[in-house]
């Protein structure tokens, strides 16, 4: 029976001061995975000022104290935690998979492996 396997890593870019900065670059390496496995999947999730955030979308549509239906389902559709991008296929080498990413200033990232085996 093949079975659907998973690993999941978070990481962010905070800072208490909520004013604009450089973006972060990340170096990320995985290890202790299967060492037969060569390819997975990736999906990225992403929680940023354009992702799945819908308190910059309050402040971008002005900041209404009542916000409208219509808004409001702006509002909905923007905090919505979806994959940024699509899935991707990933190689791994000896069980040991490395990524590169640059994450905006005050952002989340998910990232989320899968891969199918015994």
């Amino acid at each position: 029976m093949r079975q659907n396997h998973i690993f999941a890593d978070l990481f962010w870019h905070y800072h208490d001061d909520d004013v604009p900065g450089p973006a972060a670059a990340i170096a990320l390496t995985l290890q202790g995975l299967p060492p037969a496995l060569q390819q997975a999947k990736l999906t990225r999730y992403l929680i940023d000022a354009t992702h799945g955030n819908a308190y910059e979308a309050w402040k971008r549509m002005g900041s209404p104290v009542t916000p409208t239906a219509e808004q409001y389902a702006q509002l909905e559709q923007a905090g919505q935690f979806v994959p940024a991008g699509g899935s991707e296929s990933v190689s791994l080498v000896n069980g040991t998979l490395k990524l590169r990413a640059i994450l905006s200033r005050q952002a989340v990232a998910l990232l989320v492996l899968s891969w199918n085996g015994h």
